[in-house]
């Protein structure tokens, strides 16, 4: 039996003691098999103990994704290049292919058909917000909304649970084990107001994600139903930014052509594109590629430029990722000290005893192959032919007479 609005606002009030349990918490500790959340929330004291325990991993996973982005914002993962005039050539071709993707017919074709009109619906990307992240739209096709009055702007829509229910649970006298995943909002317009449910085999449908860059450039990505509204943009953009379409000029934009294009549709705000721009490695992930995306008017001296500037943010300027800037001394001072030197299987126990969790290695070839990319890339700088130890201090050095010379400015 479904617990009262009561029950659950009591539960998840509970749980929150430290900080309310809202939204996608919620939806994940409703997810949990064996109906944990239900039962916890009818008075089962073993269920209640066990969603505070998956609400604390859910938010452990979150704090350590959270301190991950901190680690990498401020390291330059790419590079603009190109001179002022280059700029300016690219910023006329954007528009062009604004103008061609406008005049092209799919486009207004498929404004017309969602919203009734062949120019965009929303001034700005922060106006279009409400409706990218409209949990109705996620999942309902503008048919099944046309056909109930509910209009595709200016509706407000909650997602009250998403949930694995038994089929048997839906259809009285059904014997069949399928699982289900049902989603109940909650919606409201011009005074009205609704309960949908949508209901969709658990298991074996394709996930599908509509990605847009939010206000920020930050990509953004949506699960959606394929033949729902966001489903059937997400569709259009991906074939409208294929080979030989307009948009497909588009790719080298920061966020990608398919999320530059849901941005156009709905906007018509047309998607900056770099003259040169450059993409260095992931952090951590032991790979010494640079990509560099330069239109054909760029002069060779600019790309160069790029590149040189790559290299050096690559090099000894580097972030190192956490890990394997611990990991170096690590090694280096066990070596040091421990007479005969420890072998990798016996580095590989001893760093896991005292490493924090999420930095623990799975084998000690992993944990090689990473001491061996750290101390490479380590010896590509300027201090290629010191020990680490006094790579370190030579580096401590450097950033010393940097601070010093800024306080004396």
């Amino acid at each position: 039996m479904e617990p009262s609005s009561k029950a659950w606002r009591s539960l998840w009030e509970q749980l929150g003691a430290e900080r309310p349990v809202q939204g996608d918490e919620q939806l994940q500790l409703r997810g949990l098999t064996g109906d944990l959340a239900i039962r916890a929330a009818t008075g089962d004291r073993l269920a209640y103990t066990k969603c505070e325990a998956a609400l604390w991993r859910f938010r452990c996973l979150e704090r350590d994704q959270n301190e991950a982005a901190l680690l990498n914002e401020g390291r330059h993962r790419s590079i603009i290049g190109g001179s002022k005039e280059e700029q300016w050539h690219t910023d006329l071709l954007s528009e062009l292919v604004g103008l061609t993707a406008e005049d092209s017919p799919d486009v207004p074709a498929l404004r017309l058909r969602l919203f009734g009109r062949p120019d965009p619906p929303f001034p700005s990307l922060s106006a279009a917000g409400a409706f990218l992240n409209s949990p109705l739209l996620r999942f309902f096709t503008k048919e099944h909304l046309d056909g109930l009055g509910i209009p595709l702007i200016g509706h407000k829509a909650k997602l009250l649970s998403n949930r694995v229910v038994a089929q048997a649970e839906l259809v009285p006298g059904s014997k069949s084990s399928e699982q289900i995943q049902l989603a109940e909002i909650q919606v409201s317009w011009g005074g009205k107001k609704k309960r949908l449910k949508y209901g969709k085999p658990a298991h074996g449908r394709e996930r599908l994600d509509l990605e847009y860059a939010d206000d920020r450039g930050h990509r953004v990505a949506v699960e959606v139903e394929p033949f729902s509204v966001l489903g059937e943009i997400q569709w259009a953009a991906e074939r409208l930014t294929e080979v030989a379409e307009p948009c497909s000029a588009w790719w080298p934009a920061r966020s990608g052509a398919a999320p530059a294009f849901v941005v156009y549709l709905l906007t018509g705000v047309v998607p900056k594109l770099r003259t040169i721009l450059a993409f260095l490695p992931v952090p951590g992930s032991g790979t010494d590629v640079v990509t560099i995306n330069a239109f054909v008017h760029a002069d060779p001296e600019s790309v160069k430029a790029v590149f040189a500037k790559a290299q050096r943010q690559h090099g000894e300027g580097r972030v190192a990722p956490p890990r394997r800037a611990a990991l170096v001394p690590f090694v280096e001072s066990k070596w040091a000290s421990d007479d005969p030197r420890p072998k990798w299987n016996d580095l590989f126990k001893e760093w896991n005893k005292t490493a924090p969790a999420r930095w623990r290695y799975q084998s000690w070839r992993n944990m090689w192959r990473d001491y061996q990319a750290e101390t490479r890339l380590l010896s590509q700088g300027l201090f290629g032919d010191l020990t680490y130890a006094e790579r370190v201090l030579a580096v401590l050095d450097v950033k010393l007479k940097r601070m010093d010379g800024g306080a004396a400015r």
